[in-house]
């Protein structure tokens, strides 16, 4: 009798340790897909970083680029400030000029006027003379 209760007590054990396998090679095979799941979204993330570390590196590029076109824009606008600053001087001194001119023209009439003794048509021709041939 004793016999066939430790006959049936190892016939349990051996039914539970042969339960205890399958779950353990189960809960191994989840392990395994689990690590193969992990290691492919570590693979998918690693992939994802070196092209935002590459997206960086472009925009870096541009960033260095845009400051350079920049600081190129800011000499061009300097300079375009100095040539209309002189543009300005040089119109201001041929206005000056152009009185000075039309003073000279002026003096230069009265002049040709005074030489030809007042005469009225030998100053009025030399004068549109001079207007026509300044």
């Amino acid at each position: 009798r004793r016999l066939s209760e430790v006959q049936r007590l190892l016939e349990v054990l051996e039914k539970e340790h042969a339960a205890a396998e399958r779950e353990m090679d189960k809960r191994e095979a989840d392990a395994a897909r689990a690590t193969a799941d992990a290691e492919a979204r570590v693979r998918v993330a690693k992939g994802e970083c070196r092209h935002l570390q590459a997206t960086i590196a472009e925009l870096l590029s541009a960033r260095a680029a845009d400051r350079v076109a920049i600081d190129q824009g800011r000499s061009a606008l300097e300079e375009a400030r100095q040539v209309a600053t002189e543009a300005r001087r040089a119109a201001i001194r041929l206005e000056a000029l152009e009185d000075e001119n039309a003073a000279l023209r002026s003096r230069v009439l009265e002049l040709e006027s005074a030489r030809h003794g007042g005469d009225a048509n030998a100053g009025g021709a030399q004068a549109k003379a001079i207007e026509r041939h300044p």
